[in-house]
């Protein structure tokens, strides 16, 4: 891929296409001067910006994808480093294009400005993947190229060359300047469209690239977790919910379910691949049992004891329940078997934990 001058990090941009692949909404976002607006394009729709943004509708049909377009012709990276936030970045963008280097000059002031955009963006809140584009002007071969990639391998973010991408086809003969710009500048359809596909193109190696099969059937990448604050059983009769948020870490027995008295029943349905439960084993006698039934088969009821055998404290104890081979709903039941009226603790069920 001739124009790609810089790769940088694709961590930020994988990210984007895995919350698009699963269905969330994802907002893309372009900031530039005029090609980046869709000057001599014919509609708003050939222009270099749309015609990328339908890489990612061909690829994620079906997911909320939003296109917004902030270039302005004839302004510079110091008017964009002044809007951004208000032209673009309400909008919350998980990816941004960046494109300025025919309106920046070469010089030490807009390399300033650029890196002042580019902090923005790069530093929002959300962690949005950025991409920088550099145009050229065809008839002098004017660009700010050189201080704008600077820029871009400082902060690892991926550089692509507009022009490189062409020359390298002019010099091929495959191409003449005046195929694709009517004023050396901006770019008619045909120009759009070699834009676009040279953004399409790194966006294709990104996709290709983004993630390494698994070793395993990988059941456990996208996980859940479930506790009272969140979720509300279907059924419960003796088990009260225990709402406590200490905010530290390490203070694992609160916000679950609690019962004391023996026949105490909780259910929840769940919509999963895997699922497991969280309760506490504690060291303290006598202490309460459980039974976990799944999809109301009691013949493999998985009992829960709250006995913990070893005498280093109470412990977090997982059991894994449910490992499938697609999404389904599960109904859990569980309810305390034992209860001796002298135990000092209630059976504590911590979390549900989900693989989605």
């Amino acid at each position: 891929m001739e124009s790609l001058i810089y790769e940088g990090s694709l961590v930020r941009l994988h990210e984007a296409m895995e919350k698009a692949a699963h269905g969330e909404r994802t907002v893309i976002g372009y900031i530039g001067g005029s090609i980046t607006m869709g000057s001599l394009s014919s509609t708003p729709k050939t222009c270099y910006a749309y015609l990328s943004f339908r890489w990612w509708q061909q690829h994620f049909p079906g997911t909320e994808l939003v296109y917004v377009n902030a270039g302005i012709g004839g302004t510079s990276s110091h008017f964009g480093a002044a809007r951004v936030r208000e032209d673009l970045l309400l909008a919350q963008p998980d990816v941004v294009f960046v494109e300025f280097s025919v309106n920046d000059e070469n010089t030490a002031h807009f390399q300033e400005t650029y890196e002042g955009l580019v902090r923005q963006i790069l530093y929002s809140a959300w962690n949005p993947a950025v991409v920088l584009l550099h145009n050229v002007c065809y008839k002098d071969k004017t660009s700010a190229l050189e201080i704008h990639s600077q820029i871009g391998k400082y902060y690892d973010i991926p550089c692509i060359s507009f022009g490189k991408g062409v020359y390298s086809l002019i010099e091929k003969g495959q191409l003449s300047e005046g195929d694709i710009t009517p004023d050396g500048l901006h770019p008619n359809d045909r120009g759009h469209r070699l834009l676009a596909d040279m953004v399409c193109e790194f966006l294709e190696k990104a996709y290709r690239q983004k993630r390494k099969a698994s070793l395993t059937k990988n059941r456990y990448e996208r996980m859940a977790r479930l506790q009272s604050r969140d979720t509300v059983p279907i059924r419960m009769e003796g088990f009260l919910a225990d709402g406590r948020k200490s905010g530290l870490i390490t203070e694992v027995f609160q916000g679950g379910w609690q019962a004391w008295e023996k026949g105490a029943e909780i259910c929840f349905q769940v919509e999963c691949v895997c699922l497991g439960v969280q309760y506490r084993k504690t060291i303290q006698r006598p202490a309460l049992k459980a039974a976990a039934v799944v999809d109301g088969r009691e013949e493999e009821a998985v009992i829960l004891d709250g006995a913990f055998e070893e005498d280093w404290g109470d412990c977090l104890y997982l059991q894994s329940l449910v490992e499938g081979e697609k999404k389904e709903v599960h109904t859990l039941k569980i309810t305390v078997l034992e209860a001796p009226k002298e135990a000092p603790l209630p059976f504590y069920l911590v979390s549900l934990l989900a693989a989605l």
